[in-house]
């Protein structure tokens, strides 16, 4: 059985960390251009190495993340929201 604390701090929300995602998510993930950076921990008491990684081996660790100047946009995602706006400028 392992006990483990691992930390990351100010790690880059970049294309490197959302090549490692599911292609499926990845792709979503990539149409909002996430960019920023997080912090995390990963804990676990009496743990036992998977032989797979799967869902439920994860649901054993204590995760916890904090975002730190997250941004994201993704053109075209509301276009109810922004088919009616006009722009008007001082000439």
């Amino acid at each position: 059985m392992l006990n483990i604390n691992l930390g990351g701090r100010s790690l880059p929300l970049d294309d490197r960390l959302l090549n490692v995602l599911p292609e499926q998510i990845r792709g979503r993930a990539k149409k909002w251009t996430p960019w920023g950076q997080f912090d995390v921990d990963v804990r676990a008491r009496d743990w036992a190495l998977p032989e797979e990684v799967s869902a439920e081996a994860l649901r054993k660790l204590a995760v916890s993340v904090q975002l730190r100047n997250l941004s994201f946009s993704h053109w075209g995602a509301f276009p109810a929201c922004t088919q009616h706006l006009r722009a008007s400028g001082v000439a």
